[in-house]
């Protein structure tokens, strides 16, 4: 009588074993298709940050024309940020770019805000004396470029801004001075 069972079992487990594997390839291939899927639709990795470089500070001032600041519209109002930047360029800031802010909320600013490596830096002090009741944000960035943020509630560009601020040292760490007409 083992015969037979053994048989049975041996002809029951080879009847299950196409069905089994197909189950274990349709299995792989699920996972592949998740996993590519996945990969494909992930957002793109940021930019690659360039550090920032030595710059001369002549006179003892940091001027306008040695900080690049990029503009963005945090707003519904359509052409606000080309605004603040068209101002910003006709006191001798240097634009690298104006546009939309795509950010988070929590970004996202009802008036102005102003982004930088840090606070207390002098190419985020020169830029917010710039604007009426700006919010002034340090994220660490690497670059020392500093952001305009500007939304719905954007009170103001103040016209007679020094564009100049006093710093004591030598150098300082600013990003690479972008040429006149080669910003985007």
């Amino acid at each position: 009588m083992d015969e037979p069972t053994s048989d049975t079992a041996i002809r029951v487990l080879r009847g299950l074993k196409t069905p089994l594997t197909l189950l274990a390839l349709l299995a792989l291939l699920f996972v592949g298709f998740r996993v590519g899927y996945d990969w494909l639709t992930a957002p793109p990795p940021p930019p690659e940050v360039e550090p920032c470089e030595p710059q001369p500070v002549t006179d003892g001032q940091l001027k306008a024309e040695q900080v690049t600041v990029r503009v963005f519209n945090a707003g519904g109002r359509r052409g606000l940020a080309a605004e603040v930047t068209k101002a910003l360029q006709d006191k001798g800031f240097v634009v690298a770019s104006t546009s939309n802010y795509e950010g988070d909320d929590a970004g996202r600013p009802a008036g102005t805000m102003i982004v930088g490596a840090a606070p207390e830096n002098p190419e985020v002090r020169l830029v917010a004396g710039f604007f009426r009741d700006a919010e002034i944000v340090g994220d660490g960035r690497a670059d020392r470029s500093v952001e305009i943020r500007v939304g719905e509630k954007y009170p103001g560009f103040v016209d007679d801004a020094a564009n100049r601020i006093d710093y004591a040292e030598p150098q300082i760490c600013l990003p690479q001075l972008i040429q006149p007409g080669t910003a985007n």
